[in-house]
């Protein structure tokens, strides 16, 4: 019985070690193993092509008239390998700062304002949450979006969602040059 348990895991350990094998050889055949576009991915990180992009988008928003005031940068998503998501938002919220057109709540605040509600903004949000949330914290519109990158190209997609009614009142995809 031993002899057989031993068996079995050495054909499922050989299994396993080609399989790794067959990928890697795919990869290779399929280009796939190459750093180029994650390197490159890396330097919107650091270079002003992601500046560019944002201020385009908040010079976009701050030439809207909109009747919202006090906001919360939410999140922004991607699901491009090496953007970081962290540094586009905190861009973000340096330029809303700087435009001096918004009261920008923090992220820190507004997570602790939630936790301490009990609420989340994980799901989707209804007319009824934003009102609840945004009446809780006192803000009249939070911004969410996505960014990508595709063929060399930066892509920013954001949305100001109003809290009284959970309507999208502006939304602006840029894309650098």
């Amino acid at each position: 019985m031993k002899n057989k348990r031993i068996t079995v895991i050495m054909l499922i350990l050989l299994f396993l070690t080609g399989c790794m094998h067959m990928e890697m050889g795919m990869r290779k055949k399929m280009n796939m193993g190459k750093i180029t576009p994650i390197k490159k991915v890396q330097e919107y990180n650091t270079n002003d092509k992601m500046d560019q992009v944002i201020s385009k988008s908040v010079n976009n928003l701050k030439a809207q008239s909109l009747d919202i005031s006090n906001i919360a940068v939410w999140r922004i998503r991607s699901q491009s390998a090496g953007l970081d998501v962290d540094l586009l938002r905190a861009k973000l919220i340096s330029n809303l700062v700087s435009i001096n057109t918004f009261q920008v709540v923090s992220r820190e605040r507004l997570d602790a304002l939630l936790e301490e509600q009990e609420l989340s903004l994980s799901g989707v949000i209804d007319s009824q949450s934003a009102e609840e949330i945004g009446n809780l914290i006192g803000i009249d519109g939070f911004i969410d979006g996505y960014a990508s990158f595709s063929e060399n190209l930066l892509s920013l997609t954001l949305h100001l969602i109003e809290t009284k009614t959970g309507k999208i009142v502006w939304s602006k995809t840029i894309q650098s040059e």
